[in-house]
């Protein structure tokens, strides 16, 4: 979001003798986030005060703001946040890079899925600045977050991966019950043909809203019902592309129904509470209940797993770990999700402003959330809380064959793009692919 200024400056002749009260007691160490004073600047140097310390910053210190120049940035005396870093193997603090305390806020959910435990949860960015845990008690609407229930619900009722919907311009009664409401891509184009797989790997707003519409909406909402939903849902066409406002550890323990093979826990934060002397005082009793069947969420799963494996996440499909999720971005890019899990954990990640005010242009789910789940997968693997290499267990009613990924056929000639398919046993394809659909499928279905 750039560069903002200098939080304030201190009008003082003797900046070299100054203290900041952020000093009192100060502890620098690498990590740690401190006030800084700009005791001089020009384009050859910018000399920083921190207790009783000075620091020279290079440009590599300032690279994120795009600037290249100190002058652009600073001027002498003003206060700005540092991150004390160290080059050095014994640790000690040998530079500084500016930081910027940002205006978005934030929320982070880590979830056993099989129990319901919150192993981490982040409310925000600073307690100081706001008590307000938007991991538990914001409401924000999911965007696309939303959809892997629309699909899950079609599942249920036979439909599979490899079916096909029409993706192109389509109209639903409105408020005014007009046909006022037209629900469009984010890219702004329509695929035609397309598998219910390929339209949510890549997330087709107007695939989903049909899809909602076969379905049933009444039949969409009871299924995030079970899966954990309890906040309001309106049967409203727009309900499948996330117009619903919903709570962070909802979501995420909705989303860990699907990666506990169809079986929802209630999630909670404290296990017990034991006396002085050790005696037990309270103890959690783990609710639990069957959202769906088995191989209903094993094949969800794989649909998920399809968006890092091609789709909006793809940014995450070299990690060594199973994966499956969904992105999820509102409408002017003011929320950002994303949900997902392993085969252990369900994570969540949000961004955007209190204040429902735009994050920035095109801070979709994939730029501006995903990123930290990922540094968060990252951290487990690198620190083993995440096992390398763990894959989705599969029940045995649950078959993979291989299809033409653009059509679901089975390969046939001139396939090329074939994909290891996911299917109930009993609902897998009979058609072959034939070189008919190569020219069928490059048609122009946009116009």
């Amino acid at each position: 979001r750039g560069w903002r200024g200098a939080p304030y400056r201190i009008e003082e002749e003797e900046l070299a003798d100054f203290e900041l009260p952020s000093w009192t007691n100060l502890l620098l160490e690498p990590g740690k986030w401190v006030e800084g004073l700009i005791l001089e600047t020009n384009r050859q140097t910018t000399r920083v005060k921190v207790g009783d310390q000075q620091f020279d910053l290079t440009a590599e210190d300032i690279e994120w703001t795009g600037r290249k120049n100190p002058t652009e940035i600073f001027e002498t005396g003003d206060v700005a946040w540092f991150e004390a870093q160290t080059r050095e193997e014994d640790g000690a603090v040998d530079h500084l890079v500016l930081r910027q305390e940002p205006k978005l806020e934030g929320a982070v959910v880590v979830l056993e899925s099989a129990t319901g435990a919150v192993r981490a949860m982040v409310g925000g960015w600073d307690y100081s600045r706001s008590s307000f845990n938007r991991a538990t008690q914001a409401r924000r609407q999911v965007g696309s977050a939303f959809k892997a229930f629309v699909y899950g619900s079609a599942l249920e009722i036979g439909f599979t991966p490899a079916d096909t919907l029409f993706d192109a311009p389509v109209a639903f009664p409105g408020a005014d019950l007009q046909l006022t409401y037209s629900p469009r891509n984010n890219s702004r184009r329509y695929y035609g043909i397309t598998t219910l797989r390929r339209g949510l790997e890549h997330s087709m707003n107007v695939t989903a809203a049909k899809l909602g519409d076969l379905v049933g909406l009444d039949r969409v909402i009871e299924f995030a019902r079970r899966c954990g939903i309890s906040s309001p849902l309106q049967p409203y066409p727009s309900l499948p592309l996330g117009a619903a406002e919903l709570i962070p550890v909802e979501l995420t323990a909705a989303y860990a129904a699907i990666a506990n093979q169809g079986v929802f826990v209630d999630p909670f934060v404290i296990e017990r509470i034991t006396g002085p002397n050790g005696s037990l005082v309270e103890e959690h009793q783990p609710q639990a209940h069957k959202a769906m069947e088995p191989e209903i969420a094993r094949v969800l799963t794989e649909m998920l797993a399809g968006v890092v494996d091609r789709g909006t996440a793809v940014s995450i499909r070299h990690l060594d770990v199973d994966l499956a999720g969904k992105t999820g971005t509102t409408d002017r890019y003011v929320d950002a999700w994303f949900v997902g899990f392993t085969p252990q954990l369900t994570l969540l990640t949000w961004v955007g402003h209190d204040q429902n005010e735009p994050i920035g242009r095109r801070m979709t789910g994939a730029a501006a959330a995903l990123p930290i789940w990922r540094s968060i997968i990252e951290t487990g693997l690198e620190e083993k809380w995440i096992p390398t290499g763990e894959k989705f267990a599969s029940p045995p009613s649950v078959v993979n064959l291989p299809v033409e990924y653009f059509t679901g056929f089975l390969p046939g000639t001139g396939a090329t793009a074939v994909i290891q398919e996911s299917f109930i046993t009993g609902t897998e394809p009979t058609r072959l692919y034939d070189p008919e659909w190569q020219r069928i499928m490059r048609l122009p279905w946009y116009q």
